[in-house]
């Protein structure tokens, strides 16, 4: 072994027994053992089996209406903030999206079919 192999093993190994990283790895350990009896993680592993099971076009069209109304509701909550606070991106483009998302939903069937048929 050269210098800097011992350089890296010592790293590697200082990296190992820092604080920090046992304490992420007893965080993962404790979220790994409170997933298996949450019955909030219950919830929303049965929540997204429901929502695979859904047909395409649902899943499509209540994305679509999610997105519009977040754009939306953002357009009228930044009415509410003062001019100098509000962010660089134009309202425009939110109405934009917005609109391009209740297209997206008012589509979904023809969209999804167009996607079925394509995959093959």
């Amino acid at each position: 072994m050269n210098d800097g192999d011992w350089r890296f093993a010592d790293a590697a190994r200082v990296v190992e027994e820092s604080l920090a990283l046992r304490s992420v790895r007893a965080a993962c350990s404790a979220l790994d053992a409170a997933n298996a009896d949450s019955r909030a993680a219950a919830r929303v592993r049965r929540a997204t089996l429901d929502f695979r099971l859904t047909p395409l076009a649902t899943r499509v069209r209540g994305i679509g209406i999610l997105v519009a109304t977040a754009c939306f509701t953002h357009v009228v909550l930044l009415r509410w903030m003062p001019e100098r606070l509000s962010p660089a991106v134009p309202v425009a483009w939110w109405i934009a999206v917005a609109a391009a998302a209740t297209g997206v939903a008012v589509a979904a069937g023809p969209l999804t079919t167009a996607w079925r048929h394509r995959r093959g």
